[in-house]
Parts: C-alpha cells; structure tokens; sequence
C-alpha cells in the first residue's frame, strides 16, 4: 500500500478504502454472498430476510448455519446459539482492532457500529493498512470507507444470487462462498510478515490433522493452535534478535 500521494483528510482516505475494497476484496465478498443468496433462497429464507442477515450478522459462516437450520425447521434458540457460535470468531479480531482506530478512551456509539460492520477480510486490510498511516483519524476514514465498500457489495451480491438462484445450481453456490477464504489466504500467503505466513503453514498442516481427531473442533482446535505457535515462534525470534 502507498499513501504517499493520498491527501492527508479524512474524505481522501474514505474513497480510498472504497477504491481498495472495489478490487479483489469487494470481488471477492460479493461472489461469495451470490451464493448466499442462493442458498437463502433454496432454503425458503425471504429476499428481505437474506438481506437482513448480510447486514445485521455479516458473517457467511454464520448467515450459512442459520438458513441450513431453518430449512431445517429447529426452534429459534437452536439458530440463535449456532449463530453465535459460528460468529464468535470476531470476537478476538475486534479486540484487537479496536485499539488501532480509537482517537479517544472511553466506548463512544461509533466504536459500536465499527465493531459490528468489522470482518475478517477489512481487519486483514485494516492491519496492513495501520502499518502505513500512523494517524488514527486517517486509520478511521479509511475503515469506513472500506467496509462501507464491503457491505454494499455483500447486500447487492445477496440481492443477485437470490434473484438468480434458479439459474444456480447448489454446488456453484456452496462453491461461490469459498471464494473469499481463498482470497484471505492468498493475501496471507503475500505478507512480508514471517508470523503471518508460519500461521498459514501451520494452519494448513494442524487444521486436517485436528480433523482426524474431531470433526466438530478439528478447524477451531487446528487454527488456535496454529495461531498459538506462529505467535509464540515470532516472539522467540525477536528475543533472539
């Protein structure tokens, strides 16, 4: 990233994070809500009830295991816990964002709204991002403008792949969702960040191992643990240094 010609006010970084979004990151998200969008529908899930869950949960894992289980026809305590479960994920990403964009102590209603429209795809690019600009207002904008980016490719991918999912069969839709994963680890795989990339190497050796040994827990336990040893292996290396 080069910021060196952007003009140091909040609305230029703002158009910058949309410019950056409408590549391969904005590609990326609406693909893979194409294909939720079809699944919503194939699950009997309204368009206006698929568009509520792009912007209120905005998390495919979680959009995901709620239609599944509607379709299902489980009660709503059963949809609320899976949710929740899939979608804790941000949890962590939140905390440690959030000290990278804040001007101020203290949780201000903005500080809300950022958490919620957070995702693993604007906290990779936010992180490599901080790492240019120093100046949080600037860092803000710039969020803002990025997710405001995602999320409107995310509602307008839903809206296309529910209008189209007569045309689409289930596996392209199952298989449209993968796209952004792979993108996270493509963009993972290019970090000049020697903790970053032994965390996918790790990742992509723990996770099928954890999977021989559960299937329910094989991803979380294999990532943590991935997660667990980069971290611990980078800090090692900096002692050392």
């Amino acid at each position: 990233m080069d910021f060196r010609r952007t003009e140091q006010t909040w609305g230029a970084y703002f158009r910058q994070g949309m410019k950056h979004c409408l590549q391969a990151p904005g590609i990326g998200l609406f693909a893979a809500m194409s294909g939720f969008g079809a699944l919503a529908k194939d699950s009997g899930v309204s368009l206006l009830i698929a568009l509520g869950m792009t912007g209120g949960m905005w998390s495919t894992p979680g959009q995901v295991a709620f239609v599944e289980l509607f379709a299902t026809g489980v009660g709503g305590v059963a949809l609320i816990a899976s949710v929740t479960i899939a979608n804790v994920r941000m949890f962590p990403l939140t905390i440690a964002l959030m000290p990278l964009l804040r001007t101020r102590q203290g949780v201000e209603p903005a500080h809300y709204v950022m958490a919620h429209i957070n995702s693993v795809t604007s906290f990779v690019q936010v992180v490599e991002m901080c790492r240019h600009v120093s100046e949080k207002r600037l860092r803000t904008a710039y969020f803002f403008g990025f997710t405001t980016a995602c999320m409107s490719a995310g509602l307008l991918g839903t809206a296309l792949g529910y209008t189209m999912a007569s045309e689409m069969p289930g596996l392209i839709a199952r298989a449209l969702m993968l796209i952004t994963p792979l993108f996270m680890l493509l963009l993972a795989a290019r970090s000049s960040r020697r903790a970053v990339l032994a965390s996918v190497v790790l990742g992509c050796a723990l996770v099928p191992l954890g999977y021989t040994v559960s299937t329910d827990w094989g991803l979380l336990t294999g990532g943590v643990l991935a997660g667990t040893l980069a971290f611990g292996f980078e800090r090692m290396r900096k002692k050392d240094a």
